[in-house]
């Protein structure tokens, strides 16, 4: 006999599935067994945890609204836990460090997720955000995890969202970390984090290849902790066109002769050159100015520095100056840049990807004013 081969996995096609209402095969009805068993679980913790609210199955329903309908896909990943968990004395050690992780984790995302509904007050049309209900009436919340348990997580969320959700998390997991899990010893570097991984692009896009810059991105923020010997890290990209290769091979392509645009991946800490918190800085102080502006002076950069130079003089006789970035003794607002480094042209491509009301919670600038 002749058995047919299902598309999506290569393998036959051997069993009914009264849910897609087709034969697919045994790893792929195995699969989707163990995603509704996951979304039950899900679905019984938000029911108590917040009854009108809800975790959406459609990429669509995350809150995006009809010509700016993103979606952010972030990968977690925490900081030498292979080594920790080799640092166990025995079996017995390594299971409960391994249930405590998990704890951990998954108590994390429930705080990320209160932390979603206390904002779902300004998720308005007004704000650029459609919520959508389900037939019961409970709103969909912007985010669902994909992968959730000991380290690794990955969650996918309206893509104006990505880099709030993620920067949350980091800072939720590290704080239960270095509280619950420091009783069995402590990573090298003497405390627990993470780091993450942000990739933005059009619903429509395709969700493997969302993902796989997720992975990528991530471990891009690794390497910069590995390198800085401590803290958590997250490197965001947006991913436009139909762009092929890896991320290292797009970014060098999408650079220009003499300057160096992207200035990530960005770290929590405050004192750090590469803080997230200058990055959030200067996209706040940035959204003061004409949009027409910011369009000319992203256009500027992707010119090059002659034309940023003169560009910035016309600004200067408007009144409009860089926001100032003095890191490590380097200051990048007088020309726009320092040797072949820019900070700002992260800050103008994430404006659109990071809600104004979202920015203005503690936002101080360099002088602390």
């Amino acid at each position: 006999g002749i058995t047919p081969i299902y598309s999506e996995t290569g393998t036959s096609l051997n069993i009914y599935s009264p849910s897609v209402e087709k034969y697919i095969s045994i790893e792929k009805a195995t699969k989707l067994e163990a995603a509704k068993a996951e979304e039950k679980v899900l679905e019984e913790i938000i029911t108590v945890r917040h009854p009108s609210y809800c975790f959406s199955n459609r990429m669509d329903w995350l809150g995006q609204t009809e010509g700016n309908s993103y979606i952010a896909v972030v990968h977690i990943d925490g900081n030498s836990m292979g080594k920790w968990f080799q640092e166990s004395r025995d079996l017995e050690n390594y299971r409960h460090r391994s249930r405590s992780l998990k704890a951990v984790t998954e108590e994390s995302f429930w705080d990320l997720v209160d932390e979603a509904v206390d904002i779902m007050p300004e998720l308005t049309r007004e704000n650029g955000f459609a919520v959508q209900k389900d037939k019961d009436g409970n709103k969909y919340l912007p985010l669902r995890p994909l992968i959730l348990g000991g380290d690794d997580i990955t969650f996918v969320c309206e893509g104006r969202l990505g880099l709030y959700f993620t920067e949350k998390f980091l800072r939720i997991w590290t704080k239960k970390a270095n509280s619950q899990l420091s009783k069995y010893g402590k990573p090298k570097n003497g405390e627990f984090s993470a780091c993450a991984g942000v990739a933005i692009a059009n619903t429509k896009y395709p969700f493997y290849r969302t993902y796989s810059f997720a992975q990528e991105l991530c471990t891009s923020a690794k390497k910069s902790a590995r390198e800085a010997k401590k803290g958590s890290w997250i490197d965001f990209y947006n991913i436009s066109g139909t762009k092929s290769g890896n991320l290292d091979a797009i970014r060098k392509d999408e650079g220009i002769r003499d300057l160096e645009l992207y200035f990530g991946p960005y770290c929590l800490e405050a004192d750090q050159e590469k803080s997230l918190q200058h990055l959030k800085n200067g996209m706040h102080e940035f959204s003061q100015w004409v949009r027409s502006d910011v369009k000319e002076l992203r256009t500027a950069f992707y010119s090059g520095k002659e034309v940023l130079d003169t560009y910035l003089m016309d600004m200067a006789a408007k009144g409009n100056r860089l926001p100032y970035k003095k890191r490590v003794g380097v200051d990048y607002s007088d020309r726009g840049y320092a040797g072949m480094r820019t900070p700002y042209f992260d800050m103008l491509e994430m404006m659109e990807y990071y809600p104004l009301f979202l920015q203005g919670g503690g936002i101080k600038n360099e002088t602390g004013n």
